[in-house]
């Protein structure tokens, strides 16, 4: 019986389905934090923020759930502690100047060169209204917990579990962790095939960054900056959604190679290119170098 418990496929399955409840189920935590609390304390926060801002916040924000649930899950079962191990700086590539310069142009440097694309070809026609400090700041660190807890879900949770299920073969994390970043996006309000082909081209870039220059903090900033510059700074839409706040305003719009009116940066095929040199990228360099990923389950 204890063979069948500790099988890897045993593990692949309950890995999946604890992703699945961190990912789905977990939000009657971010509901009781962020609406429960301040309903017992009488304090109306859309009304001290405003509709707009609130509605913003509360999106991104409520993935602190992912977090609560995920910590808990990896305290209270033995198993899954090493994971936290994912975050230390230890690793070679967990470090500041490594996580800006990396995680910068894979995120806000890469979404702001398809962004130019669009505005050069008429694309896209956009407008500055501006963004004060404040706004920007508790957005900022709203649109981090909501990119780091994916990362935590997909980039460790799953990733480092079928690493250590099939240490010989990485290809199964990269793909693995890759095919759950897809599906979650498969309800999003305009979602088409290319930007779930994106989805899955992504992952698997933010993989290979782990697994060749072992780091989840060039992932951490990367997925942020890349969120945050679609829908906070440019305006546009991320993952089909367009909030009422931004800094840029999207005046107007039409589908070419590198936008889709729709989907946004993230439907385009120059997305789908660009992304595609990457991964071919960092793994010519990766195999190159030799890659550089820790196993956190014996250090």
């Amino acid at each position: 019986m204890k063979k069948i418990v500790n099988h890897p496929i045993v593990d692949v399955i309950l890995t999946f389905l604890i992703a699945y409840f961190l990912m789905y189920y977990s939000w009657m935590v971010g509901d009781s934090l962020l609406i429960g609390i301040p309903e017992i304390l009488g304090i109306d926060l859309s009304s001290i923020m405003g509709e707009d801002l609130y509605n913003i916040w509360y999106v991104y924000f409520s993935f602190i759930s992912i977090w609560i649930c995920g910590l808990i899950i990896i305290f209270v079962f033995k198993g899954y502690r090493p994971i936290l191990k994912s975050f230390s700086p230890k690793l070679k590539g967990n470090n500041i100047k490594i996580a800006l310069i990396g995680g910068l142009a894979l995120g806000f440097g890469l979404n702001l060169i398809i962004a130019l694309v669009a505005m050069a070809t008429g694309a896209i026609k956009i407008y500055y209204v501006g963004l004060g400090p404040g706004t920007f700041i508790l957005l900022l660190i709203s649109v981090l917990i909501q990119s780091s807890a994916e990362e935590l879900v997909a980039r460790v949770f799953i990733y480092q579990r079928l690493r250590k299920d099939f240490p010989k073969w990485p290809v199964i994390a990269i793909l693995g962790n890759g095919l759950f970043f897809l599906l979650i996006h498969v309800g999003n309000p305009g979602v088409t095939f290319i930007s779930l082909l994106l989805m899955m081209i992504v992952s698997i870039m933010y993989s290979l960054v782990v697994y060749y220059f072992d780091s989840i903090w060039v992932p951490i900033v990367a997925h942020t900056t890349w969120n945050f510059t679609q829908n906070i700074i440019l305006g546009l839409p991320n993952s089909g959604i367009v909030f009422p706040i931004s800094m840029f305003k999207l005046d107007a719009s039409r589908n070419n190679l590198a936008f889709d009116s729709t989907f946004g940066i993230e439907g385009s095929m120059l997305a789908i290119v660009l992304n595609i040199v990457i991964c071919v990228g960092l793994y010519w360099f990766g195999k190159k170098k030799g890659a550089l990923e820790t196993n956190i389950w014996k250090f």
